[in-house]
């Protein structure tokens, strides 16, 4: 899903839905069927986020803006860089552990 080194690697988002949509099944499935997993999980935290009154929906939309950058990149560049690689081996459960900070969710929502 986020290819390590090669842009010719991407799949495109017609191959993404095609790809997800033979591997889920119920909610999920139904949920998922025109936006990829991703997407949907980082959109969900974001709602959940604001919702459950964590952050006021101004703070979660700065987390769209990168001003907080670092000499040699973003400064999250190490933990996002963790949550692909683990996203690309299927263990998804490493978003929750980054859930609750709208920098991180936001910017692998543009990231895909």
């Amino acid at each position: 899903m986020f290819p390590e080194e090669e842009a010719s690697l991407r799949l495109s988002i017609k191959d993404i839905i095609k790809n997800q949509l033979t591997m889920l099944h119920g909610d999920e499935r139904i949920r998922q069927k025109f936006i990829p997993k991703v997407m949907d999980i980082c959109l969900s935290k974001l709602y959940q986020l604001v919702d459950g009154g964590i952050y006021d929906p101004s703070e979660v939309l700065e987390g769209f803006i990168l001003n907080d950058t670092v000499k040699d990149g973003y400064k999250h560049e190490d933990t996002l860089k963790k949550i692909k690689q683990a996203i690309n081996k299927g263990k998804w459960d490493l978003i929750n552990e980054y859930s609750r900070d709208p920098e991180i969710i936001a910017q692998l929502f543009l990231d895909f």
